[in-house]
């Protein structure tokens, strides 16, 4: 058993002082881009009645009616973020001939997560049937978590879409299990108790068979963001979903999301590589898979339970905690130590996801 400051693991605008000044140039890089697309950005559109529930679309210059569809939702750990300072991500796809969709949610303490799932529903409800097409959902930090709820949801009873609507998520620098934020200072506007952050934990949840997940997570980041990453590959590649974990070398939670604008790097290319695939040659390699019993609630439960749980029930050690060591947790202390043996170790952990994209440059 290791020593743990929950705080220290997760609160990222304190592990990277100079946060601010990263996110002040993807916003003003935002602003360009939109400006210079001109009637190609359609900004605004609504999916729902609440202020705050729209979407920006971002067209290619030709042949929008086959346009492979990426939805890239922003983080901010469920309480602050607008989708406008995140339009730039939109850039390199677009050009690569793609249509991007880029939502806002309504946003904690005046929603919970489990609100801000259920709003992302209704978008990709409304997206799907407007566009129809399936779409690879790519998130980052609480994005990349929306992006998990959203590839394990089961669409057959929200309307007029494919039960399977979404099976393909880029999940990037995720908190897939939310109980150790329960004791920290992001948890203020998130009022989480331990039920409602096991109701909003995709690692928790029943995934179906046959669906496609990478988590990617930087290299510079905490243990826990890398555990997140590196467990939920490795538990959902256990009940049959596509998986791969992948260590983005000398980056952390802000910088991991760089390579999004940047063409030929194993992050872009991979996303554009699932945004790319038919539905007929994506069920030829990923969805033929043997059925297997789908991991219940109760009894997923692993290291990321005996942090939280110790966290939320003593005070005393609200701040600092107990996490047992696991594979995950011996990987992650790796990245920290050595990034490239934890890239090589975690192989080995989770190698569901078989398929040769070009990954070189991520990890």
């Amino acid at each position: 058993m290791r020593r743990m400051n929950l705080e220290n693991e997760y609160n990222n605008r304190q592990r990277v002082p100079h946060h601010g000044e990263i996110m002040g140039r993807w916003k003003a890089a935002s602003e360009t881009f939109c400006e210079s697309l001109g009637d190609r950005a359609e900004l605004g559109i609504s999916y729902g009645e609440g202020e705050r529930q729209a979407y920006d679309v971002f067209w290619p210059e030709s042949d929008r009616d086959a346009a492979p569809l990426v939805v890239y939702i922003h983080g901010g750990y469920w309480q602050r973020g607008d989708r406008s300072d995140y339009s730039i991500v939109a850039e390199g796809f677009v050009a690569a001939g793609c249509v991007v969709a880029v939502p806002s949610y309504s946003l904690c303490p005046d929603a919970k997560v489990m609100d801000i799932i259920g709003e992302l529903t209704a978008f990709i409800t409304e997206l799907y049937k407007k566009m129809k097409r399936r779409p690879v959902v790519v998130g980052h930090s609480a994005g990349g978590h929306l992006a998990s709820a959203l590839l394990a949801t089961d669409w057959s009873g929200h309307g007029d879409v494919p039960a399977d609507v979404v099976r393909q998520a880029y999940a990037i620098s995720g908190v897939f299990n939310l109980r150790p934020l329960i004791r920290t200072s992001i948890n203020d506007a998130l009022g989480l108790e331990r039920d409602a952050a096991d109701d909003a934990s995709p690692a928790l949840w029943s995934v179906p068979a046959g669906r496609r997940l990478v988590a990617a997570v930087g290299a510079l980041e905490s243990r826990e963001f890398i555990r997140q990453s590196i467990e939920i590959a490795a538990r959902w590649g256990e009940v049959g979903v596509r998986t791969d974990c992948v260590i983005v070398p000398d980056t952390n939670h802000f910088t991991v999301i760089h390579q999004l604008r940047e063409p030929g790097s194993g992050m872009f290319e991979r996303i554009l590589e699932m945004a790319r695939l038919s539905d007929a040659d994506f069920e030829k390699r990923f969805a033929e898979l043997p059925e297997k019993k789908p991991v219940e609630p109760a009894t997923a439960e692993a290291a990321p339970e005996d942090v939280a749980e110790e966290a939320a029930d003593s005070p005393e050690t609200s701040e600092t905690s107990e996490t047992s060591d696991g594979a995950a947790s011996a990987i992650a202390d790796a990245a920290v130590d050595d990034p490239q043996a934890a890239e090589e170790t975690t192989e080995s952990v989770n190698a569901s996801e078989t398929e040769t994209a070009p990954e070189t440059t991520d990890g």
